[in-house]
């Protein structure tokens, strides 16, 4: 099974929590090839993982597709064709300003001598990526008249990153006006 979502709308603990009652292997983010999960298990992701799994395909060849739940954030038609779950976070700018919140942490932790322009910097062109999929994947959402499933989850204050990362806003800003969110989603 895979569930697909934008980064920070809760899939990881959706998906655990699934693979869990459905008796399935869980395997986090395994098609993402240019992004590292060291972060789940090292305590810099509310979720820490006891495994990460390789991304190679000797490894994903072995997988019971029909017996897992794979947890995804990698967005391209073809991942969306075969996804089953479509998961987003009732407002999505607050996925978007936990999405920064984390690179940043993410960064500090890799690159710990970084000054703060070199950190926008990276940031900047992390979020430029990201972005063009986000918009991706809702477009193809509704396009496609996709189900969305909202986790059941409680989800920390915004306000804090919205601050923090004031530089940002109007990257932030600029994203809603480009998006096309299905019913029952906000951008706020």
């Amino acid at each position: 099974m895979l569930v697909t979502g934008i980064p920070r709308s809760g899939s990881t603990k959706f998906c655990l929590d699934l693979s869990k009652s459905l008796g399935y292997n869980f395997y986090d983010e395994i098609f993402e090839i240019g992004v590292s999960s060291f972060h789940k298990t090292i305590g810099l992701h509310e979720v820490n993982l006891d495994v990460i799994h390789p991304k190679t395909p000797s490894f994903i060849k072995t997988i019971d597709f029909d017996k897992s739940v794979i947890n995804n954030h990698e967005i391209n038609f073809f991942i969306l064709e075969k996804t089953d779950i479509f998961l987003s976070r009732r407002n999505v700018q607050d996925a978007v300003w936990s999405f920064l919140a984390h690179t940043h942490k993410l960064v500090s932790y890799q690159h710990p001598s970084l000054d703060t322009k070199m950190m926008n910097v990276v940031m900047r062109q992390i979020q430029h990526r990201w972005f063009d999929r986000i918009i991706f994947f809702y477009d193809y959402v509704v396009e496609y008249d996709k189900q969305i499933t909202i986790p059941d989850l409680i989800f920390p204050d915004s306000s804090g990153y919205r601050e923090r990362f004031a530089d940002f806003a109007p990257a932030v800003t600029e994203l809603g006006k480009r998006l096309t969110l299905p019913d029952g989603l906000v951008y706020q």
